[in-house]
């Protein structure tokens, strides 16, 4: 402190404003990267030498990430080569100033046997992809769609969840329980030092680093000798082999990170008729050492894991409007068969439905997604009118499948307009007796 205080102290700066409690001069504020939040003074130099301190400063400099791709894949062992399990999924993202989007894609492949022994093959791709930004008014704007296993879906996003956008893209690219990619790499950094974990070597580059080590995971599940003592049994043992290797540039942002991760265990799990599989175990475990032998046929779970991260200025994203998402068609159809029939003209013969039951309408018109996908929310306008409401009755609207139904009650030519957001279509329906 200078003279205006008896006596000399260290500057405090609890609120960490950069300013000492006490005499209000400034306080270097420092992150990660050992810069000062406040003032951009380079305070602590980085020991390129020293992977942990890269690492702390890539955490720190996680905020320079504008966008980027988040591949995981595992290939899952079975007790013979005619079992296996592949899955892969994608994420691609990209992070603005209020707005944040993401679509995840998921292949999954199983070669497995039934009960009685025969090999069968199953796939299955799934997509989801979801667009959030704030509207001027700080509501939020989302989009989400969905495909499972050929199945189109569209929702609303649950806007209360949504609204912290930055907290709701954290969650999604962290991809292992709240970790970013700087967060896992930081968190695999210290398992690496962790009592369990042995074998740790590193090789430093330039701009890049790799380590690997070897970790070991004792479950175990606590039960009484039956007088009074807690005992801790162990149930199974995983055993990992890791290989990490990541790439930064100059303004410690994390650009390429790379995880390698073979599992064995020996847990012999069940087969499919339900009987232990022995043939799955993969090691020998010593309890008494906490030593692990690998067995000649030991067969690993593999698990791959890649992000490629791009660097610069956010800017408001928002290439997803509301007008991307509005209908630029119409599609109708009847409701006896489900056929669609999209002409302009539509001929249907009133004979061919009970016109006095309200409950089954003599034509439906659905206004359908466009190609890109789309969401409906309350406050779309979406009208359904009839020339002669009295010959061609508007029945009821089906809010959830945004499909209105018109009833026939006279023979008559009608001109239909359905209109969503000002965007219209006029359909002329010909009834005939």
């Amino acid at each position: 402190h200078t003279d205006k205080i008896d006596g000399l102290s260290a500057h405090a700066d609890d609120d960490a404003n950069g300013k000492c409690d006490v005499c209000a001069a400034h306080v270097h504020v420092v992150d990660g990267t050992g810069r000062c939040v406040i003032c951009q003074t380079q305070v602590k130099v980085v020991d390129t030498s020293n992977m942990s301190q890269v690492i702390e400063a890539l955490v720190g400099g996680h905020v320079n990430v504008n966008g980027g791709k988040i591949t995981s894949t595992f290939v899952g062992r079975y007790s013979n080569s005619a079992q296996s399990t592949k899955k892969a999924s994608v994420i691609e993202y990209s992070i603005g100033t209020g707005s944040i989007y993401y679509n995840i894609t998921d292949n999954a492949e199983v070669k497995s046997s039934d009960r009685e022994g025969t090999i069968y093959e199953a796939s299955v791709t799934n997509y989801m992809e979801k667009w959030l930004s704030l509207n001027p008014d700080n509501s939020v704007f989302g989009v989400y769609k969905q495909t499972t296993a050929g199945v189109t879906g569209d929702f609303e996003v649950d806007v209360v969840n949504a609204n912290n956008l930055f907290g709701h893209y954290y969650s999604v690219s962290t991809l292992a329980s709240g970790y970013g990619a700087e967060g896992i790499l930081w968190a695999l950094y210290e398992k690496s030092q962790d009592k369990y974990s042995s074998g740790f070597e590193v090789v430093e580059g330039e701009g890049n680093y790799k380590f690997s080590f070897n970790y070991t995971a004792i479950n175990k599940t606590n039960t009484s000798d039956g007088q009074g003592n807690s005992l801790g049994l162990v149930t199974n043992v995983n055993y990992f082999e890791v290989d990490v290797e990541f790439s930064y540039d100059n303004d410690w942002t994390l650009t390429d990170l790379s995880i390698t991760c073979d599992c064995y265990t020996n847990d012999a799990g069940s087969n499919l008729q339900g009987d232990l599989d022995i043939d799955n175990i993969d090691l020998e475990y010593a309890a008494q050492t906490g030593g692990i032998v690998l067995l000649e046929d030991a067969k690993a779970d593999t698990y791959t894991f890649t992000v490629e991260q791009t660097v610069g200025a956010k800017t408001f994203v928002n290439e997803y409007t509301k007008d991307y998402f509005s209908p630029s068609s119409f599609e109708v159809y009847s409701d006896r068969d489900g056929t669609i029939i999209a002409p302009d003209t539509i001929t249907i013969a009133l004979s061919d439905y009970p016109n006095d039951d309200e409950t089954y309408p003599f034509v439906r018109f659905r206004v359908m997604s466009t190609e890109e996908g789309k969401i409906f929310t309350e406050a779309d306008e979406i009208t359904f009118t009839s020339s002669d409401d009295a010959g061609l009755k508007f029945a009821s609207f089906d809010g959830v499948r945004k499909m209105g139904s018109l009833l026939a009650k006279a023979a008559g030519t009608y001109t239909v307009t359905v209109s969503v957001n000002g965007a219209t279509r006029i359909f002329t329906v010909i009834v005939e007796a």
